[in-house]
């Protein structure tokens, strides 16, 4: 109950699909996990790296083995760690085309990744410092970045609704690790 119902759904999906099988265990991360790669050379290329970078990028996302490890669990890290990775090639897209749609796919990334993990709002408030000093924060400015943060809280709002009605769950956890 403290875990967003991303992993459940997907869960779901699995077992529909496959069954109660080894492959329905372990296609979704893995398919995060070549997501991850993919982004990973994307985001090297949106750089400016040549084929070289992109190609040493690649394999360096393939040869660290906790890394890839993750990529076989059925978990919400990998899927945790699939949108921090999108989040940041919107952000480099956004950043170098200065296209504003890109701004909606980043908030859409953020509520995506709210409902699977609640840990992506640490990297949302470290991109939001470091948002605050690019171009002296004339980003915030600008009123597509608010439109699109309400989009991402629309699409988290859900599971906020579902834990005031469950007495927060989530904040009962807490107490309990600490």
């Amino acid at each position: 109950m403290e875990f967003p119902p991303l992993i459940a759904l997907i869960g779901k999906i699995s077992y529909w699909t496959f069954g109660y099988s080894l492959l329905g265990v372990r296609l979704f991360p893995t398919l995060a996990g070549i997501g991850i790669l993919v982004l990973c050379s994307l985001i090297v290329k949106e750089l400016r790296g040549k084929s070289k970078a992109i190609l040493l990028a690649g394999i360096c996302i393939l040869a660290f083995l906790p890394f890839y490890r993750n990529h076989t669990l059925f978990q919400p890290v990998v899927f945790d760690q699939l949108f921090w990775t999108l989040g940041f090639y919107f952000v480099i897209k956004f950043i170098n085309s200065q296209n504003k749609n890109f701004l909606i796919l980043l908030e859409i990334t953020l509520g995506l990744g709210l409902m699977n993990k609640y840990n992506i709002l640490v990297w949302a408030f470290g991109l939001f410092i470091g948002l605050f000093f690019y171009q002296k924060g004339n980003l915030f400015k600008n009123k597509g970045l608010y439109i699109s943060a309400l989009i991402s809280l629309l699409i988290f709002l859900p599971n906020i609704i579902w834990q005031a009605q469950n007495d927060f769950p989530l904040l009962k956890h807490l107490m309990k690790v600490n």
